[in-house]
């Protein structure tokens, strides 16, 4: 009796022992069977693969088994278990699912999938969060399957929670009474988490009413609600402020606003932008002394501080490079009349002229970056300035300004005794274009600057002349005769005939061949505008003939050229080719959209358009423009481009030719 009784007792315990280990271990043992089913009503699943012969995985298993404790041991209490899961998978018991997802069942190591079972659950991807602790992976993975289940509403009265549990939040802030506005807040939302979900420092996503309960919320954090949506970055470590967003709206930039933000390296940076220094003479030094800065002093409002130091860091993601600056102390700021509530551009000094300031206040809003960029980039050409990498799209993209730019050997550091002749130059002939800047911006041309665009004037490079080039309004060239050196009865010359239209001009592209006889003619710019007053339709690709990437397109270009034109019917479009390197024009084209002014094409990729001539346009040999809006150049794509325009180009041609 005795022993039936402690038998039954010794089982009891057993099942029960059995029944307790499997309710407390939330990691999922997972086998063919099961694995389909274990994935229905997940929005993430995170699976370890693991075999008999791998005696690393049980580390891993245990942060795994630990991890999802976390996440799915509370289930009972007021927040419910995020729509994730948590997995595990012997390969060597299960050969054929593991075979399935390309993975060696008697792998050495252990390897972690994660799958979307929404989208596809043979869809996996290589898990690349955190590992390192259980708290790190559970909350990666319940931010993952917040991303996927859409983002959270949030209040005054949740935030200090939500941003207890995950330190960067992207929000939109939206009226929720428009459908449609909250609609497309949404879906910018999650455009943005569907580009950012496979990083390593995952972000959450909410929104906020601002046009009800929450409209206090958005003040509190400095937020504008003149325009909705608004979307901004909160964070844990700032939690009385929000960081604007203020680019052009689309998941691609709030995605890079986000890492502008949160990535360390860029943390870094607007810790850098936000440490004060005692004078100016540091920052000058920061370009090489070659360019220009943005400022505000150490006591100026919070919002202009938190703006600049935010501008700072995402300007080497929304713009060509990243712009440097920071604060000045008080008495420095006070000293060069800053006030408290601006942010200024100053110029570096060695290249001011007599008269000319070089502090400029930005008087523009206090949430606009790209505002700001503007400001700097017209504020920050100095009278005479220096034409370098960074610094030339600013001067060849000047609206309607010409741009005349001197060429010399002079040394490229302007700091210490090497720059002193530099320096000497610089004054002089910035002493010579005195009253001349209605004409055009001046620049030196840079070091860097000497290979591409000393030949595009013909200069001699390696002489120690000074030589001075003009790009007209048209980016045409003109170039001044070359001159033993800095002659300033030559320059007053040559600036007088340039103003009047009376220079000669500089061409490169006299040497290009001019084919007719052939399905797609090399055509330089003067000759493509000949084509378009004699009222041909052309199909234009242009790009730098030397490049790998328009080698390959020009083959497309021509097979499609080949086939396009084997039909009779279709004789009434030319193909044609620009080589960008010697063309008139220096490396870029410009045409005149209808209803547009002129927009400058870049050729750093081969671009294709469809050029239809315009009767008013015809006597200056400008055109209507259909862009070709695909990446690739291929001749499947550019036979369905003709295809769907070339009617309207045969419409457009009886009705104003």
């Amino acid at each position: 009796m005795f022993c039936r009784k402690s038998i039954l007792i010794i089982l009891f315990i057993s099942f029960s022992l059995i029944w307790t280990s499997e309710v407390k271990d939330h990691l999922l043992l997972l086998d063919e069977a099961k694995f389909e089913s274990a994935l229905q009503n997940k929005d993430v699943m995170l699976v370890l693969f693991q075999s008999n012969q791998c005696q690393s995985c049980s580390e891993l298993q245990a942060k795994m088994s630990a991890a999802a404790a976390l996440l799915f041991g509370s289930a009972g209490s007021e927040a419910p278990p995020p729509r994730a899961g948590l997995a595990r998978v012997n390969s060597t018991a299960s050969p054929s699912l593991a075979a399935q997802y390309g993975i060696d069942p008697n792998l050495a190591t252990p390897l972690l999938k994660l799958f979307k079972p929404a989208s596809s659950s043979a869809a996996a991807s290589d898990y690349t969060g955190p590992t390192d602790t259980a708290e790190a992976i559970a909350e990666h993975i319940r931010l993952q399957a917040e991303a996927d289940s859409g983002p959270q509403r949030l209040t005054e009265a949740n935030l200090t929670d939500a941003l207890s549990r995950q330190a960067n939040w992207l929000v939109a802030f939206v009226d929720a009474a428009s459908s449609s506005r909250l609609d497309f807040a949404l879906e910018g939302l999650k455009s943005a988490a569907d580009q950012l979900r496979r990083g390593k420092h995952p972000v959450a996503f909410g929104y906020a009413d601002a046009r009800g309960n929450e409209e206090a919320l958005a003040k509190r954090l400095g937020l504008s609600t003149d325009s909705l949506p608004v979307f901004a970055l909160l964070q844990r470590d700032e939690p009385s402020w929000a960081i604007p967003f203020s680019h052009e709206l689309n998941g691609a930039n709030l995605a890079k606003f986000v890492r502008a933000h949160v990535v360390e390296s860029i943390a870094q940076l607007r810790a850098e932008a936000a440490r004060i220094h005692d004078s100016p003479e540091p920052l000058d030094a920061l370009n090489g002394g070659v360019d220009a800065h943005l400022v505000a002093s150490e006591a100026a409002a919070a919002p202009v501080r938190r703006f600049l130091a935010a501008f700072l860091a995402e300007s080497g993601f929304f713009f060509d490079r990243r712009l440097d600056g920071g604060l000045l102390a008080a008495p420095a700021a006070k000293k060069l009349g800053m006030t408290l509530d601006a942010i200024y551009v100053r110029l570096s000094p060695h290249l001011l002229t007599s008269g000319e300031s070089g502090m400029a206040r930005y008087p523009g809003p206090l949430h606009s970056s790209p505002s700001l960029k503007t400001f700097f980039d017209r504020r920050s050409l100095p009278r005479l300035g220096l034409l370098a990498w960074h610094t030339r799209r600013a001067y060849m993209s000047a609206p309607g300004r010409s741009v005349c730019l001197f060429y010399t050997s002079l040394p490229g550091n302007w700091l210490g005794e090497s720059g002193k002749l530099a320096k000497r130059t610089h004054a002089k002939l910035a002493a010579m274009i005195e009253g001349r800047q209605q004409l055009a911006l001046f620049a030196l041309a840079g070091e860097e600057q000497q290979s591409t665009e000393v030949a595009n004037f013909g200069f001699d490079e390696s002489s120690s002349e000074v030589n001075l080039g003009c790009y007209d309004a048209a980016r045409r060239r003109f170039a001044m005769p070359e001159s033993d050196g800095p002659d300033p009865a030559a320059v007053h010359k040559f600036l007088d005939s340039f103003a009047a239209g009376t220079a000669p001009q500089r061409l490169r592209s006299a040497s290009v061949p001019l084919a007719d006889n052939v399905e797609v003619a090399t055509a330089n710019a003067e000759r493509l505008a000949q084509l378009l007053k004699d009222a041909a339709r052309v199909l234009l690709i242009q790009c730098d003939f030397s490049t790998q990437p328009c080698g390959q397109s020009i083959k497309e270009f021509a097979a499609a050229a080949s086939e396009f034109l084997s039909n009779r019917n279709n004789k009434n479009i030319r193909f044609v080719r620009v080589d960008t390197k010697f063309n008139d024009l220096p490396g870029e084209l410009y045409y005149r959209f209808e209803g547009e002014s002129a927009i400058e094409l870049t050729s750093e990729q081969p671009q294709v358009m469809l050029l239809l001539p315009s009767a008013g346009l015809q006597s200056s040999g400008q055109a209507k423009v259909i862009r070709y809006e695909r990446d690739a150049v291929a001749k499947a794509y550019l036979l369905q481009f003709l295809t769907d325009n070339s009617e309207f180009a045969d419409r457009a041609a009886h009705q104003e030719l």
